[in-house]
């Protein structure tokens, strides 16, 4: 269980625009995550919001559970990250006319007049680099070229991510198509439905006599051939 997040600005911090929002360039964080202090330093690079530091303490001491890998996997970091850049974010306007610099813009709240690079939007909806899509969906493929099952969970393993944000990225990867769409019983790389694919599907799907079923009549839905 997570307990709701605190953020505040990092003592050496700037702002930085977010499309229609400015965040903090350094902030800090602090949740308490199934007993154990999580405190967190973030910085805004490029790819927007991520943490640079991170602790961790078991509020128990010895007597609670030890950190481990499976205790900082289950740990969410990332939404930890998100919760205190939507706490910390704020709306900005335009104040290019007023400096005369192009890009400048106001801070609701703060006095002075912010210029400088922007980055991409925070939160879930970020747009993530081609570059990154292109390697999730070259890792995807090689993955299914290797007869892989789970291609989501090479991508998590590869990259590395967690299991959700890969699956986020390959949606984000299809989205822009550099993989193709999911077709039942098969993984979307290139999987397309061909008549003889099809036909095969369908008699494996279909088993044949049995005690069940009576062979001279139709499947359960299907109108009876005439004559029959």
């Amino acid at each position: 269980m997570t307990s709701p997040v605190k953020a505040w600005p990092d003592e050496r911090t700037g702002w930085i625009r977010t499309g229609d929002f400015a965040v903090p360039s350094r902030f800090r964080a602090s949740a308490s995550v199934d007993g154990f202090d999580v405190r967190l330093l973030v910085v805004v690079g490029e790819r927007g919001p991520g943490a640079i530091e991170v602790t961790i303490e078991q509020l128990d001491g010895a007597q609670g559970e030890p950190v481990t890998h499976r205790v900082l996997r289950k740990l969410t970091i990332d939404q930890i990250v998100r919760d205190a850049a939507g706490q910390l974010s704020r709306p900005v306007r335009s104040a290019e006319e007023e400096a005369g610099i192009p890009g400048a813009y106001r801070v609701e709240g703060l006095d002075e007049i912010f210029a400088g690079r922007s980055t991409p939007h925070t939160g879930r909806g970020r747009d993530t680099p081609r570059d990154r899509l292109i390697r999730v969906a070259d890792i995807y493929q090689t993955a299914l070229s290797r007869g892989s099952r789970s291609p989501v969970k090479a991508v998590a393993d590869e990259l590395p991510s967690s299991r959700s944000n890969a699956g986020r990225l390959v949606g984000q990867a299809r989205a822009a198509g550099l993989l193709s769409e999911t077709v039942r019983g098969q993984a979307g790389a290139d999987a397309k439905t061909t008549p003889d694919a099809k036909a095969d599907t369908e008699a494996k799907r279909d088993p044949g006599p049995s005690s069940f079923r009576d062979p001279a009549k139709p499947w359960p839905g299907q109108a009876p051939e005439e004559g029959k």
